[in-house]
C-alpha cells in the first residue's frame, strides 16, 4: 500500500513539472513569434533600456531596395539630388525618382529622447511637414535653412521613428534592428502607395 502511495505522489509531482515545462516552452515561444510593426511599435518603447536610431547611411539602401522592389528603374533613382524649390530655395532630396511620377524622400537626421508615439503624427497629418536642413561651408561655418513646407511629391522620413534596443546580449532584445528597419520598409511602401494613387488621379 505504502509503494502504491508513493507512486502515485511520485507520477503526480512528474506530471506537475511536465505541464510546467510545457507551459514555460509556449510562453517563451510566444514572446518569439511576437508580431511588432507600426500598429503596436510604441507599445515596447518601455522595454527598451539601450537605445538606438537608424542612420541616414542605413536607411539610404532600405529606401533603395523598397523603390527597385516596386518596380522603379535605378536608372533613375539618384541619392543626394539638389532640387530648387523657389528663386531663393534648394533642396537636398535623400533619395529621389526622377522620371515621371517624379517624387522623393528626405531623411530627417535626428531624434527625440524619449520616443513618443506622437513623433509619427506626421505621417498621418493632412497638412505637409516643414524640413530643417543644415547646410556646410568648406570653411566649416554652418546654416540652418527652414524650408516651411515640403512639396507634395517629397515625403518626409524622422530618424526618430526608427529605434531600436541595442544590447550586447541579442537574446534579450525585444525591438531588435531588424524590427526598425521593418518599420523603415512599411513607411516608404506606405507613401509609395501615395505615389501610385496621385498617378492614377492624374491618368483619369
Amino acid at each position: 500500500m505504502l509503494i502504491c502511495l508513493n507512486k502515485y505522489i511520485f507520477m503526480r509531482y512528474f506530471i506537475t513539472v511536465i505541464l510546467i515545462l510545457l507551459l514555460l516552452l509556449s510562453f517563451g515561444q510566444k514572446a518569439k513569434n511576437i508580431s511588432i510593426d507600426t500598429s503596436n511599435y510604441y507599445d515596447y518603447a518601455n522595454t527598451v533600456t539601450c537605445q538606438d536610431w537608424l542612420r541616414i547611411n542605413e536607411a539610404v539602401p532600405i529606401i533603395l531596395d523598397e523603390l527597385e522592389k516596386a518596380g522603379y528603374s535605378d536608372a533613375f533613382i539618384k541619392v543626394g539630388e539638389l532640387i530648387r524649390l523657389d528663386d531663393s530655395t534648394r533642396l537636398v532630396l535623400t533619395v529621389s525618382f526622377l522620371k515621371e511620377p517624379w517624387f522623393g524622400f528626405v531623411y530627417e537626421g535626428s531624434h527625440m529622447v524619449p520616443v513618443s508615439k506622437s513623433d509619427r503624427h506626421f505621417m498621418s497629418s493632412e497638412t505637409k511637414e516643414g524640413f530643417m536642413q543644415i547646410e556646410k561651408g568648406v570653411n566649416g561655418k554652418t546654416n540652418i535653412i527652414r524650408i516651411g513646407q515640403l512639396p507634395s511629391n517629397v515625403f518626409l522620413l524622422k530618424q526618430t521613428c526608427y529605434w531600436y534596443e541595442s544590447k550586447s546580449d541579442p537574446k534579450k532584445v525585444t525591438v531588435t534592428k531588424i524590427i526598425a528597419e521593418n518599420i523603415l520598409r512599411q513607411d516608404v511602401r506606405k507613401y509609395l502607395q501615395q505615389v501610385k494613387n496621385l498617378s492614377l488621379l492624374k491618368t483619369r
